[in-house]
């Protein structure tokens, strides 16, 4: 048996060293699909924390603006004033004789541009440090992004 031994341990080597070299590909293949998900994955960890730390530096670059409007508007009378002129036609509707010009003169803003309105809005958002009001005032008896909506 010593001929066929002679015989079969080359092939056998070779085979044996071929199936090594298949088993080595296929490894390192795995290898790179491994690194490739892993690196993905690493990069899809970094958008997210990069998006949560933009949230968070934009949410206190807004707190921060708050507290400098609100520090601002401290010794300011313009919120008063505001408030004065918002007042006016609600104590006026209470007073025989007048709340019929406070509706005639809510009539007449009905044709104001919105363009006016929107600076009054902004100027009385001004004044009271709260930049959320426009938004309030914009979805208000229907107006939506400066259009009239017919109801």
């Amino acid at each position: 048996m010593s001929w066929w031994q002679s015989l079969i341990s080359p092939v056998s080597g070779i085979v044996g060293d071929w199936l090594q070299g298949r088993h080595e590909i296929r490894m390192a293949e795995l290898k790179a699909k491994i690194s490739k998900i892993e690196s993905s994955a690493r990069i899809e960890e970094a958008k997210a924390t990069a998006i949560v730390h933009m949230a968070a530096s934009a949410q206190e670059h807004e707190q921060n603006w708050e507290r400098i409007l609100v520090s601002q508007s401290s010794n300011d009378w313009k919120d008063e004033f505001w408030t004065i002129i918002v007042s006016i036609p609600l104590v006026l509707a209470f007073i025989p004789g007048l709340a019929h010009y406070v509706g005639m003169g809510f009539d007449n803003l009905e044709n104001v541009p919105d363009w006016y309105l929107t600076v009054v809005g902004a100027a009385v958002s001004f004044a009271f440090a709260r930049r959320g009001l426009l938004s309030v005032m914009s979805n208000a008896r229907g107006r939506n992004n400066g259009v009239r909506q017919d109801d």
